[in-house]
């Protein structure tokens, strides 16, 4: 199954260049302070590249699903959500698929090749609602991280 061409992570490579080249050749400080949360206002410091490489895995999880790669969500029949972010946290939402895995890995190793940042699969964690306890386990074991307990804390709100 072809997950990601390279041509979708090519174009993910350019779109972050040209914005971080964009950004330095015009000194625009204006823009980087429109991306940028100060924690004298009690919020978390970001830096650009933490908010590129974001946008980095939405867009990455975007392309997959409108690849019918990886099934999200689906509330309503107009209505499909297959990620929540806020800052450098996330939170992906699938079906109970075998594909989905697949396309999981392989869109979390094109994040780390693309951003050049690592991801903590030991502090990541997957969390099942009316899923088989041995899909669970499998999904934990394929993609090495821990099974998470419900509700869990997301941005200090209980979830679940």
């Amino acid at each position: 199954m072809d997950v990601l061409d390279t041509n979708m992570i090519e174009g993910q490579i350019q779109c972050s260049d040209q914005r971080r080249l964009l950004s330095e050749e015009s000194g625009d400080e204006l823009d980087r302070k429109k991306a940028c949360y100060f924690r004298n206002q009690g919020q978390i410091e970001l830096n650009w590249e933490t908010l590129i490489a974001a946008e980095g895995l939405s867009r990455l999880m975007r392309s997959t699903v409108e690849k019918d790669v990886f099934k999200g969500f689906q509330m309503d029949d107009e209505t499909n959500f297959s990620i929540l972010q806020y800052t450098e946290d996330s939170i992906i939402v699938g079906k109970e698929t075998q594909d989905n895995l697949w396309a999981l890995k392989a869109i979390f190793r094109s994040y780390e090749l693309v951003s050049g940042l690592r991801i903590n699969f030991h502090k990541s964690s997957i969390y099942g609602i009316n899923i088989d306890g041995l899909f669970l386990q499998a999904a934990e074991n394929f993609l090495h991280c821990n099974i998470g307990i419900l509700p869990l804390k997301f941005l200090g709100f209980r979830l679940g």
